[in-house]
């Protein structure tokens, strides 16, 4: 379960990783196009700057051409004074007259007059636009500032008509042209679509560069989020390790004190049985001798669980690999096996381990029930021995083909009773319960009939 969970964190990390890429690219994306769109405006106003700056002169050069003219024409200029300093809001006659000559340059569609004042002079050939100029726009072109328009079906050139270029009392009134746009709006589509290209490449080499770096950085970051789930692990496997020693230093101390405390009895009880043998009659020496036998089984039994505890108490928790713990179960059972002429059977375990504090209480369960198998079996018989792994759980299983558990042991198995076997103690089954519930697992009777009985424990792998 931990290696899907960190697989698990790995696609969620991958899958936060592609979002935030992606989003650093839209927001990157965002910000060109912003800078683009102000470098468009930018570039097209100048170029309406250009072509103001370029048209204006000509404007006051036809101007200053027409007053020139007028003047060479009226030789009673003097006797009545100069038209254009007395006070009129309208463009002169022979000034708008003049004006007319630039209808006919390139692409000068129309033009319209407005007086000082702002208001509609004259229009050549219509008007297509105000009757009146707004009082700011009026202001900026008595100051001498000329404007510039592009719209889809012309370009607007507003200018100020002025006899020189100073500012103020010579200020005559206001020209407004209408381009043909088709020249100047191919200008600025060939702008924008270098513009957007350029903007194109930035994104794609300037996208790859942040890409570049935003992988490098987020597979450090995983390396380092990877090492560190890694030592979670093992610190968690550690407090496991820890809690399970922790566990059984403790029942074992219990277990040891008790153990410790059979000891010497069943060594007397042996003595006394062994005496009771040598003075009893024959029908007294059988059931001294299934005294002796169960005082002699308890004996290893006591024996065993000392050894484990021993184990368990030192504080090694090495690795063993359930092949090993195999191997260590055929050469305990095997004899016994041998011994009652029943067929012994283990098949290959999987390639899981186990520390050494389970392993060795496992092999201790695994032994008892196996033993109290061959036994129960009758000569020719079969037990086997089987492990699988059902997603992180090992399932072991003892199958026997004896006749089934008596009636009185199938309602609660793991209850000490008295053994029905020659040799049994009627502990062993208590006994393997009581392990497998010390490594986290528990020991189930799956089955048991004529054709045999099925014991299987189940631990966690780790």
């Amino acid at each position: 379960m931990g290696n899907l969970a960190v697989a698990g964190k790995i696609n969620t990390n991958s899958s936060r990783q592609l979002i935030g890429i992606l989003a650093v690219l839209v927001v990157l994306a965002g910000v060109l196009a912003v800078v683009i769109l102000w470098l468009r405006g930018e570039l097209r106003q100048r170029i309406l700057n250009r072509d103001l700056a370029a048209f204006q002169p000509i404007v006051s050069s036809t101007l200053r051409v027409g007053e020139e003219q007028y003047l060479l024409n009226n030789a009673l200029l003097e006797e009545l004074g100069d038209p254009l300093l007395e006070f009129d809001s309208r463009i002169p006659a022979h000034l708008t007259e003049a004006l007319l000559g630039t209808l006919g340059m390139g692409r000068v569609d129309k033009l319209v007059l407005f007086d000082t004042e702002g208001f509609l002079q004259n229009a050549f050939p219509d008007n297509p636009g105000v009757d009146v100029l707004d009082e700011g726009v009026l202001k900026s072109l008595r100051n001498g500032s000329p404007t510039g328009v592009l719209t889809p079906t012309a370009l607007e050139l507003t200018l100020p008509l002025t006899l020189d270029d100073s500012e103020g009392e010579d200020f005559l009134g206001v020209a407004r042209y209408y381009l043909s746009p088709t020249a100047l709006q191919s200008e600025l589509d060939e702008l924008d679509g270098q513009l957007w290209v350029t903007g194109g490449i930035l994104l794609f080499f300037g996208g790859g560069v942040v890409v570049w770096i935003l992988v490098l950085s987020f597979r450090r970051l995983e390396k380092a989020n990877l090492l560190l789930v890694e030592r979670s692990q093992r610190l968690a496997d550690a407090n496991r390790k820890l809690l399970l020693a922790a566990k059984t230093s403790a029942v074992g101390s219990l277990t040891a004190n008790l153990m410790h405390g059979l000891k010497n009895p069943l060594a007397g009880l042996q003595e006394f049985v062994r005496g009771l043998k040598e003075s009893s009659t024959t029908q007294d020496s059988e059931e001294v001798q299934l005294a002796m036998d169960s005082a002699r089984r308890m004996q290893d039994l006591i024996q065993e669980t000392l050894a484990v505890i021993g184990d368990s108490e030192g504080g090694i928790a090495l690795n063993y690999t359930l092949g090993e713990l195999a191997s260590i179960l055929k050469n305990k059972l095997n004899p016994i096996a041998d011994l009652h002429g029943v067929a012994l059977s283990i098949e290959k375990f999987p390639s899981e381990e186990l520390d050494s504090i389970r392993g060795n209480l496992l092999v201790l369960a695994l032994v008892n029930l196996a033993q109290n198998a061959v036994e129960a079996s009758a000569s020719s018989q079969e037990v086997v021995i089987t492990c699988e792994k059902a997603e992180e759980i090992l399932l072991f299983r003892v199958v026997d083909q004896a006749g089934g558990l008596p009636a009185q042991m199938k309602e609660d198995p793991f209850r000490p009773v008295r053994s029905s076997k020659p040799d049994g103690s009627g502990i062993g089954l208590a006994l393997s319960y009581q392990l497998a519930r010390q490594m986290d697992g528990s020991l189930e009777l799956e089955s048991t009939a004529a054709s045999g009985t099925i014991f299987c424990i189940s631990i966690p792998v780790s």
